[in-house]
C-alpha cells in the first residue's frame, strides 16, 4: 500500500468560513477522494498527490516498475516471492532500485522517509494491502478499491499532482484529473512518487498558485 514513506498525508487549511482544503498524497490521497465524493460541500479545495483512484490499476504501474531492474534483481525478488520470503535482506536489496527510481528520487532518503521505512507498521500494510507496494496479496483489504465511477459527482476545485517517474504512473494522475469536473493536473519533472522532497521549491509553489487562485 503506498502512503507510508514520510510524506504529509493530509493536511487542512481552515478558512473563516468554515471550508477548508484537504491535501492528501498516495495513501492520504485514497482517503481525500472518499471525503470528497461524501462531503464534498465542505471542501473549499482538494489536492490529490502521487495518488491512486482505483487499487488493481495502480498496483499494475508498481508493479511495471521492477521491469526496469537488472536482470539478476530481477530474479532474486522472483525466487523470494515464491518462497513468501518477503523480509529476507537479499529481497529487499533486490527492491531497492525500484524504491531509488520511483518512490524518492534524491541522493539520500531524507531522515522522515527513512524513519518511515524503517518503522512500517507490518501488520497493518499486511492486512491493507501486503508486504510492500509490489506485492497485492489475495486477501488484501484494499484489493478491490475503486473510486473511479464516483469521482465525476466531485465538484470541489482540485489539483491533481503527479511525478514523471511516478511508480503510479503520471497516466493515473491524468485520469484521476479527467474524471473530476475542472480538475488541473501538474507532473513534476525529474521527479517520482515524492515531489516535495525531490522538488520541494516547485512543489510549493504549485500548491500555493493554486491556493491563491
Amino acid at each position: 500500500m503506498p502512503g507510508f514513506a514520510g510524506e504529509p498525508r493530509r493536511t487542512a487549511a481552515i478558512d473563516p468560513d468554515g471550508a477548508f482544503t484537504v491535501y492528501g498524497q498516495s495513501w492520504g490521497g485514497m482517503l481525500a477522494q472518499e471525503y470528497a465524493v461524501e462531503y464534498g460541500d465542505r471542501l473549499d479545495s482538494l489536492v490529490l498527490a502521487n495518488t491512486l483512484a482505483d487499487t488493481r490499476t495502480a498496483f499494475e504501474s508498481m508493479r511495471s516498475a521492477l521491469d526496469e531492474l537488472p536482470d539478476a534483481d530481477r530474479e532474486t525478488i522472483r525466487d523470494h516471492e515464491a518462497e513468501r520470503a518477503y523480509d529476507a535482506p537479499g529481497y529487499e536489496a533486490a527492491l531497492d532500485g525500484a524504491y531509488c527510481e520511483h518512490v524518492c528520487r534524491t541522493d539520500e532518503y531524507p531522515g522522515p522517509v527513512q524513519a518511515a521505512f524503517d518503522g512500517v507498521n507490518e501488520n497493518v500494510y499486511g492486512l491493507m494491502w501486503g508486504p510492500n507496494e509490489f506485492v497485492l496479496l489475495e486477501t488484501a483489504r484494499l484489493r478491490d478499491w475503486d473510486v473511479r465511477a464516483q469521482l465525476e459527482g466531485v465538484e470541489t476545485p482540485t489539483l491533481v499532482l503527479s511525478g514523471e517517474h511516478d511508480e503510479i504512473s503520471p497516466d493515473i494522475a491524468r485520469d484521476i484529473a479527467d474524471r473530476i469536473p475542472g480538475a488541473s493536473l501538474h507532473v513534476f519533472e525529474e521527479s517520482s512518487h515524492m515531489p516535495f522532497w525531490e522538488r520541494p521549491d516547485a512543489h510549493f509553489e504549485v500548491v500555493e498558485s493554486f491556493l491563491q487562485g
